[in-house]
């Protein structure tokens, strides 16, 4: 389970990110849940996803835990002659692994979309 809130949010706010990690396995283990954010739209070229967030969680065989995370604004500026901040979709990604990796193990990630509304801004201006 993924959720974030809110779900709109304005250009200088924080997005708040719950997820909910479970151990399917026999065995204790440990997992590192990554967050990567993904532009849907910017008006300069921007990375494919980027990570914003990780944690290293221990986890006993069939537990289940609710992870939360803070995604700051100045983690979606983008660079276009000055930090920016732009409006626009965006997707968020978690997991133990980048979005669309392939490996040998099962595992997922789960992906929510959010917007940010307002004009434009220098990330200096929040």
């Amino acid at each position: 389970d993924l959720v974030l809130s809110p779900s709109v949010l304005p250009i200088c706010a924080n997005l708040s990110v719950s997820v909910v990690l479970e151990n399917t396995g026999l065995r204790d283990s440990e997992e590192v849940v990554q967050l990567y954010l993904r532009w849907e739209q910017a008006s300069v070229p921007v990375p494919r996803w980027q990570l914003v967030a990780f944690r290293r969680v221990a986890m006993l065989a069939g537990q289940e835990a609710k992870l939360s995370f803070q995604v700051l604004a100045e983690q979606r500026a983008i660079w276009a002659q000055d930090w920016r901040l732009e409006p626009g979709t965006f997707t968020l990604f978690a997991g133990g692994q980048q979005p669309d990796q392939k490996t040998r193990v099962p595992s997922e990630v789960l992906s929510a979309r959010f917007s940010v509304t307002g004009t434009a801004q220098p990330l200096r201006g929040c």
